[in-house]
């Protein structure tokens, strides 16, 4: 009994060390996590360019100009879904592309606000400086944040919504 279980157990140790452990195939799921957070990133970095650009050309006051961010933000999400395609795992399309679009506009949203700190530190207040207060405080800049990255998200929500019930007509 002893050297019958003592032999399996040789053969299963050597076959481990013929068949050595490899890194597991990325799953849809995770690489279209990686690239909601990817477009995300990028919508934020083109968002804060915009915005730079806006307020030093002194055109701050318009606001019509400031409501153009949430159109980068719309066209984004529409080119991520399309990249996303691939991604997109069947029988679950509705709720991959909303999660997709979720995670983009929050990772949007969270990218702002934190480039708008870096920009705030060197005293330049430019995309969360008068979303919902006039900002003079930093308990303002705060609450000033955390109102656009809700306003990310619900835009954001309601865009993916549109390009999904879009999606599911084709």
């Amino acid at each position: 009994d002893f050297c019958l279980s003592r032999g399996l157990g040789d053969v299963y140790k050597r076959q481990q060390l013929s068949n050595p452990k490899s890194e597991p195939p990325k799953s849809q799921r995770s690489n279209a996590d990686h690239a909601a957070i990817k477009y995300g990133l990028i919508t934020a970095v083109l968002m804060v360019i915009y915005n730079s650009l806006v307020v030093e050309a002194g055109n701050s006051g318009f606001e019509w100009m400031h409501l153009f961010l949430f159109v980068i933000l719309a066209v984004m999400i529409g080119y991520g879904l399309a990249q996303a395609r691939p991604w997109i795992r069947e029988g679950h399309e509705s709720d991959d592309r909303m999660l997709f679009g979720l995670v983009m506009s929050g990772v949007t949203g969270i990218g702002v606000f934190l480039m708008s700190v870096i920009l705030g530190i060197i005293n330049n207040h430019y995309i969360v400086s008068d979303v919902a207060l006039p900002v003079d405080t930093v308990s303002k800049f705060m609450v000033n944040g955390v109102a656009f990255f809700f306003g990310c998200l619900v835009f954001g929500f309601l865009i993916t919504r549109m390009f999904t019930v879009m999606y599911e007509k084709d």
